[in-house]
This record gives structure tokens, sequence and C-alpha cells, in this order.
């Protein structure tokens, strides 16, 4: 069985707004991502609600409310990726067929 992250993730806390992002990035960091059963457990260690603690995560681009998927590409990949479109998948077609 494994442990519960929740006693490391909500050790320290003071309970006051200034917690929240802290709170928010130590949730994420031991689980992978935001599910909604760390919203409401920081919500209640906080006393705020849970659309406070949802509008906050959503209006930071570093929180995820999915889990992250198996394989990851370097951000760098990404963008030359989206920036060559088809002419990437065009050469990795060929690739994968024996053509130049």
């Amino acid at each position: 069985m494994a442990a519960d992250p929740w006693a490391g993730i909500l050790r320290g806390l003071h309970g006051d707004r200034s917690d929240l992002v802290p709170a928010l990035q130590r949730a994420q960091a031991a689980l992978g991502y935001l599910p909604p059963e760390a919203v409401r457990r920081i919500a209640r260690r906080l006393k705020l609600t849970e659309s406070e603690v949802f509008g906050v995560a959503t209006f930071y681009a570093q929180f995820r409310f999915t889990p992250p998927g198996r394989h990851r590409l370097p951000r760098e990949r990404r963008r030359a990726d989206a920036r060559n479109g088809r002419a990437a998948a065009r050469c990795d077609r060929r690739r994968h067929h024996g053509r130049r």
C-alpha cells in the first residue's frame, strides 16, 4: 500500500491564503497533477471555497488537472513540430516507408 502523500503536502501550512500556491505546487509534485480531491483537501485546509482554489490553479499555466502522459516532448520539440507541421509529418512518413 502506498503511503498517504497528504501529510507531507499539508504539513507547515498556516491556513491562510498565502499558502495556496505552495500547497498547489506540493500537491502537483506529489501526485503528478491536481485531481478534484486535491482541490477539495486544500480548500478545506485553507478555509477557502473549492472555486477559489480552482480559480487560482487555473490562472497559472504550471498546474494541470489531468495525469501527465507517459511520454513528454521537450518544449523546443513541440514548438518545432508545430512550426514545421506537415513537412515534419511528411519526412517521418518517408522515413517509415524507407524513402528519402
